[in-house]
Protein backbone atom coordinates (compact mmCIF):
# COMPACT_ATOMS: atom_id res chain seq x y z
CA UNK A 1 0.00 0.00 0.00
CA UNK A 2 2.97 2.26 0.61
CA UNK A 3 4.00 2.23 -3.06
CA UNK A 4 0.52 2.60 -4.58
CA UNK A 5 0.22 5.30 -7.16
CA UNK A 6 -2.69 7.63 -6.57
CA UNK A 7 -1.82 9.98 -9.41
CA UNK A 8 -5.14 9.41 -11.22
CA UNK A 9 -7.10 10.22 -8.06
CA UNK A 10 -5.01 13.35 -7.55
CA UNK A 11 -5.51 14.36 -11.17
CA UNK A 12 -9.29 13.95 -10.89
CA UNK A 13 -9.33 15.98 -7.68
CA UNK A 14 -7.30 18.69 -9.36
CA UNK A 15 -9.68 18.79 -12.34
CA UNK A 16 -12.68 18.97 -9.98
CA UNK A 17 -11.00 21.73 -8.03
CA UNK A 18 -10.39 23.78 -11.19
CA UNK A 19 -14.00 23.23 -12.31
CA UNK A 20 -15.33 24.32 -8.93
CA UNK A 21 -13.09 27.38 -8.93
CA UNK A 22 -14.68 28.45 -12.20
CA UNK A 23 -18.13 27.74 -10.78
CA UNK A 24 -17.22 29.62 -7.61
CA UNK A 25 -17.25 32.89 -9.55
CA UNK A 26 -20.89 32.37 -10.50
CA UNK A 27 -23.01 33.46 -7.52
CA UNK A 28 -26.15 31.86 -8.91
CA UNK A 29 -24.54 28.41 -8.97
CA UNK A 30 -22.65 28.75 -5.69
CA UNK A 31 -25.77 29.89 -3.82
CA UNK A 32 -26.81 26.22 -3.80
CA UNK A 33 -25.47 24.82 -0.52
CA UNK A 34 -25.06 21.29 -1.95
CA UNK A 35 -22.52 22.61 -4.45
CA UNK A 36 -20.74 24.53 -1.69
CA UNK A 37 -20.48 21.36 0.41
CA UNK A 38 -19.05 19.39 -2.52
CA UNK A 39 -16.63 22.26 -3.21
CA UNK A 40 -15.39 22.27 0.39
CA UNK A 41 -15.04 18.48 0.45
CA UNK A 42 -13.02 18.64 -2.77
CA UNK A 43 -10.78 21.26 -1.21
CA UNK A 44 -10.26 19.08 1.87
CA UNK A 45 -9.33 16.00 -0.18
CA UNK A 46 -7.05 17.94 -2.53
CA UNK A 47 -5.43 19.69 0.42
CA UNK A 48 -4.79 16.46 2.30
CA UNK A 49 -3.20 14.89 -0.77
CA UNK A 50 -1.07 17.99 -1.26
CA UNK A 51 0.11 17.90 2.36
CA UNK A 52 0.97 14.20 2.07
CA UNK A 53 2.96 14.82 -1.11
CA UNK A 54 4.78 17.75 0.46
CA UNK A 55 5.57 15.70 3.56
CA UNK A 56 6.99 12.85 1.46
CA UNK A 57 9.29 15.28 -0.33
CA UNK A 58 10.34 16.98 2.91
CA UNK A 59 11.02 13.61 4.56
CA UNK A 60 13.51 12.84 1.78
CA UNK A 61 15.27 16.17 2.32
CA UNK A 62 15.20 16.38 6.13
CA UNK A 63 17.08 13.54 7.76
CA UNK A 64 16.39 14.59 11.36
CA UNK A 65 13.20 12.93 12.63
CA UNK A 66 12.50 15.69 15.20
CA UNK A 67 12.51 18.42 12.54
CA UNK A 68 10.27 16.32 10.30
CA UNK A 69 7.71 15.84 13.08
CA UNK A 70 7.73 19.59 13.74
CA UNK A 71 7.19 20.40 10.04
CA UNK A 72 4.44 17.76 9.86
CA UNK A 73 2.61 19.28 12.82
CA UNK A 74 2.85 22.78 11.30
CA UNK A 75 1.53 21.67 7.89
CA UNK A 76 -1.40 19.74 9.35
CA UNK A 77 -2.21 22.67 11.67
CA UNK A 78 -2.27 25.09 8.73
CA UNK A 79 -4.49 22.73 6.73
CA UNK A 80 -6.85 22.28 9.68
CA UNK A 81 -7.11 26.03 10.26
CA UNK A 82 -7.80 26.61 6.57
CA UNK A 83 -10.60 24.04 6.57
CA UNK A 84 -12.11 25.53 9.74
CA UNK A 85 -12.02 28.98 8.10
CA UNK A 86 -13.76 27.63 4.98
CA UNK A 87 -16.38 25.86 7.08
CA UNK A 88 -17.13 28.94 9.18
CA UNK A 89 -17.29 31.24 6.15
CA UNK A 90 -19.66 28.85 4.37
CA UNK A 91 -21.92 28.61 7.41
CA UNK A 92 -21.97 32.40 7.79
CA UNK A 93 -22.78 32.87 4.11
CA UNK A 94 -25.66 30.41 4.39
CA UNK A 95 -26.98 32.21 7.46
CA UNK A 96 -26.85 35.57 5.68
CA UNK A 97 -28.60 34.08 2.66
CA UNK A 98 -31.62 33.09 4.76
Amino acid sequence: MKNKDYSIVRLLNFILLIAFLFLFRNDKIMSNYHIRIIFNLTLIVAGSYAVKDILLKIKGIVKNEEKFKFIKIILYTVLTLLMIYLLISTILNLIHAI
